[in-house]
């Protein structure tokens, strides 16, 4: 185990008739170990597909296990009683997912490949019997088999950045690997650049350029929140020196008018992340201008700091 093998068949090999070997004369091969928590990571779903589109899960291995797919199954939960339920093994016959690598479980690769661009084309795992997936909300789960959760992600149509007005066809993607996946700020809609999903590869929408040496602060300094897969998302960061903060969390014009509230007294964790995609308070698109990210700490304890953070909203000319 840890070890990867490449068996590679030479030239000069063909079929009873004397066809050649086609390109793919190789298979790359490693003993599997079992899954853990996170090791197998949700990290793309499309659940409003197109009347002939279908559902898509895109999986990613942020471990450096190799895991047997046939170890797990994807499920949903009950949205009124909360138990799991539809649960479907992902690969029966084995599938080998390494290190890094994306795999897409879908009951229909073809109709998938019909909507979008998939660069990898031995990205997908079929099921036969894939777990229905609600249109408005729903959770979808990696369990291995001794029942034990590998991932979950609750989603919501309300997650979809709100400028879209039909997401039909529009898959969630996650921002960053190491953030939780049930942070609604770790997820967007991915961009129209690339036709809105991006089965198989690298999302529109990732981002792992986060500052964390500072208390509070902003990446990029310049975005331009018009889903084009570019800089779409102003990413927030804070590592507090000790817990117990409250934080009132505000975005301001530069002429000091309050544009959005991202928190009001929300009791912070010693580190995380927050993003802003650039829509005011009403639900409208912000101005091309400066702003201010001004967050206002206390603790029980008296203590009071103010932080303010400068960044630019900009559009295409």
């Amino acid at each position: 185990k840890g070890t990867d093998y490449l068996l590679t068949l030479t030239n000069g090999i063909t079929d009873c008739v004397g066809n050649p070997l086609s390109d793919k004369n190789y298979a790359h091969f490693a003993l599997p170990q079992s899954p853990d928590s996170l090791d197998i990571l949700i990290n793309e779903i499309l659940f409003n597909p197109f009347p002939d589109g279908t559902d898509f899960v895109e999986i990613y291995n942020h471990s450096s296990k190799v895991i047997d797919l046939a170890d797990l199954s994807i499920c949903t939960r009950d949205i009124t009683s909360g138990l799991i339920k539809n649960c479907c093994v992902i690969a029966k016959n084995g599938r080998l997912i390494f290190p890094g690598e994306y795999v897409v479980i879908t009951a229909d690769r073809l109709k998938v490949q019909n909507h979008y661009l998939t660069p990898n084309d031995n990205c997908f795992t079929e099921v036969t019997a894939m777990p229905a997936i609600n249109n408005e909300e729903g959770t979808v789960m990696l369990i291995n088999r001794q029942a034990q959760m590998i991932d979950f992600f609750s989603y919501d149509k309300n997650m979809h950045f709100g400028l879209i007005s039909n997401t039909e066809g529009v898959s969630l993607e996650r921002i960053n690997f190491d953030q939780s996946t049930n942070n609604a700020s770790n997820w967007h809609s991915a961009a129209e650049t690339v036709g809105y999903a991006t089965p198989g590869y690298k999302n529109s929408q990732y981002n792992a350029q986060i500052d964390r040496s500072s208390e509070f602060s902003v990446s990029p300094e310049i975005f331009s929140p018009d889903n084009d897969g570019r800089d779409d998302l102003l990413h927030i960061h804070y590592k507090l020196d000790q817990p117990g903060f409250v934080a009132n969390i505000l975005i301001f014009d530069s002429r000091g008018r309050e544009v959005k509230r991202l928190g009001r007294n929300v009791l912070l964790p010693s580190e995380g992340d927050l993003t802003w995609d650039g829509l005011d308070h009403r639900g409208g698109k912000a101005s091309m201008g400066m702003y201010i990210l001004f967050v206002e700490l206390f603790n029980l304890n008296g203590e009071v700091r103010n932080i303010k953070k400068s960044f630019v909203l900009s559009e295409k000319l």
